[in-house]
């Protein structure tokens, strides 16, 4: 009886240091990529693995793949909770661009030469916005604009890019609930 305690006790260890080191792989991988733009592959191979976690884990293993497709614009949001919870994960955070009413937040990640754009909405509301994005250098202009919604205690993707803009805001309206 002893013996099958300890088998059990074993394997079931094992089973928890393998979700472990598979869910590490996730977060080891995940600037590589997003810095080098190896999306589609980092996303294939990252829900291959999340398909083989247990239960436990399954559940920050999706976390993790769904921070990364909003980071690089293949998810357009995600809930404020799940993203904080990934940004913890995988230990990086976002910088503070501007407010852009007192609910709603331009914020964005950025790793080597990419960086990402995302609005975060901390209110119970859901508005409509319009941004636009400029850079001013040497050698051009460039200019990007973002018209779209965001869903209350929602975080939004803007724009996946290298492109370091300065986004102004042109229009903010709250959808009305239907409730």
């Amino acid at each position: 009886m002893k013996v099958k305690i300890i088998f059990i006790i074993f394997f079931l260890s094992l089973g928890y240091a393998t979700a472990f080191a598979q869910v590490s792989t996730m977060i080891n991988n995940f600037k590589i990529a997003y810095v080098n733009g190896d999306i589609d592959n980092y996303i294939d191979e990252s829900e291959r693995i999340v398909d083989g976690l247990t239960q436990e884990e399954k559940n920050r293993g999706q976390r993790i793949l769904e921070l990364f497709k909003l980071l690089t614009g293949k998810q357009q949001d995600m809930s404020n909770t799940e993203f904080n919870k990934a940004l913890a994960d995988v230990g990086i955070g976002t910088i503070l661009e501007k407010n852009i009413n007192n609910h709603l937040i331009l914020i964005y990640f950025n790793a080597g030469a990419k960086r990402t754009y995302l609005v975060f909405n901390q209110g119970a509301k859901g508005y409509r916005f319009k941004l636009n994005g400029t850079y001013h250098s040497s050698t051009g202009n460039s200019s990007n604009s973002f018209d779209g919604g965001i869903s209350a205690l929602h975080v939004r993707s803007i724009q996946y890019t290298t492109t370091p803009y300065k986004y102004s805001v042109i229009s903010v309206t709250e959808i009305p609930s239907i409730f």
